[in-house]
């Protein structure tokens, strides 16, 4: 992915085309218990006017401590402004039967 991926900064707006996939990254920093897991989740508001937050990678692991990776997809027929700050997800906790703490190629991940 590195080799087809370019690493830009948002300062105003970043604008979205038809039909076109980003990654972005959360502000937060999600730290989990190693009882905790989660699931991130778009929002209706948006999903409604064609915006998805994530293709395949909703699950948080238990015991992360990281910010989270959008697989944002745009796919109504038209541009879309996306501002930093906005909320256009949500996380879902559930506590976990037993303990984990994931420690994985992305356990101390900042930047997508």
């Amino acid at each position: 992915y590195e080799e087809v991926t370019d690493y830009i900064e948002v300062k105003d707006h970043f604008l979205l085309l038809p039909g076109e996939s980003v990654l972005g990254v959360t502000m937060e920093k999600i730290t989990l218990a190693s009882n905790i897991c989660g699931w991130l989740e778009g929002r209706s508001r948006f999903a409604r006017l064609g915006l998805a937050v994530h293709v395949t990678a909703g699950f948080m692991q238990p015991g992360i401590a990281n910010h989270q990776v959008l697989e944002i997809n745009n796919s109504a027929p038209i541009a879309m402004a996306l501002y930093p700050g906005t909320f256009i997800c949500q996380f879902i906790f559930q506590r976990c039967i037993g303990s984990a703490k994931y420690q994985g190629r992305f356990s101390a991940q900042v930047k997508p």
